[in-house]
């Protein structure tokens, strides 16, 4: 499980969705796809993907391939795309012993995909029925106060949370393991909020003192009682005494980072949104 203490993570909306029963089709017109190493996929027989399948898509086979632990499937599964309907929108087809996911975009598509793992996962398969789904809420989302630096808090870090998680933002498997079970539990949005994010994020030519180096968390001794929660001035210079680096990272390693992490969110249909707390 990723190694979260106490984040300050605030579930906005649930994820749902409607089911509306309809006759199956009896076309098939899907292409295996061999599973990709770079994504970790597991050959699974009766797993079929589209030519050149969008990355949404190769998660759902992920998750249906580790639901089924490696052993052929019951029903030969297919997922693919028209491009037709409400977005997110996805149906599934029953003929025999073929299944068939048909979404009107790729996050349609991977959420049919995800029914067909939980079924799988809960011993369902058998009792998954035909029917079209579509999103009842089309943004559900999580607000996320992420605690990126000593030098740029999350609006008042004062406790020791922020701090001992400060490390945790810097790895790639806690958002992998974060975007996973957001697509999972369907949640399509993910809103990161901090004073100031952007000395970790970008580099300006014109201000190259800026952008930071490294990732800093403070010595406890600052964060006390006495801490005020009103966000001004949530940093301070003196901070720095005792300050402890946690990982080494220039400024353009910090963007590979950022730029992987949000690759890894748009993979799953997940959109996220930076919020600045920088005017009081």
């Amino acid at each position: 499980m990723m190694q979260m203490k106490r984040l300050n993570i605030v579930l906005l909306l649930a994820s749902l969705f409607c089911d509306a029963s309809v006759s199956a089709s009896t076309s098939d017109q899907s292409e295996p796809a061999a599973a990709s190493k770079e994504l970790g996929l597991a050959p699974v027989a009766g797993v079929n993907l589209p030519p050149h399948a969008p990355p949404p898509l190769r998660f759902a086979a992920d998750e249906i391939a580790r639901a089924a632990g490696g052993k052929p499937l019951a029903v030969e599964v297919s997922l693919e795309i028209q491009s037709n309907g409400v977005p997110q929108s996805y149906r599934i087809e029953r003929t025999g012993a073929k299944l068939r996911i048909i979404g009107a975009d790729a996050a349609g598509a991977m959420y049919g995909g995800l029914d067909v793992a939980e079924a799988i996962r809960t011993g369902a398969l058998a009792d998954l029925p035909a029917g079209e789904h579509k999103p009842f809420i089309a943004q559900r989302g999580i607000k996320f106060n992420i605690p990126l630096d000593l030098r740029t808090p999350s609006y008042a870090d004062d406790g020791d949370s922020a701090q001992l998680n400060i490390p945790e933002m810097w790895s790639r498997d806690f958002w992998r393991e974060l975007f996973d079970e957001m697509a999972r539990d369907r949640f399509n949005e993910i809103s990161l909020w901090n004073d100031n994010p952007f000395p970790n994020l970008v580099k300006v030519p014109e201000f190259p003192d800026i952008a930071l180096n490294d990732v800093l968390r403070g010595n406890h001794r600052w964060f006390d009682g006495s801490f005020k929660h009103e966000g001004k001035r949530p940093f301070r210079p003196e901070m720095l005494e005792g300050a402890e680096v946690v990982k080494k990272l220039t400024i353009d390693e910090k963007i590979v980072f950022w730029r992987d992490v949000m690759q890894m969110a748009k993979d799953r249909g997940i959109d996220v949104y930076l919020f600045t707390w920088n005017a009081f």
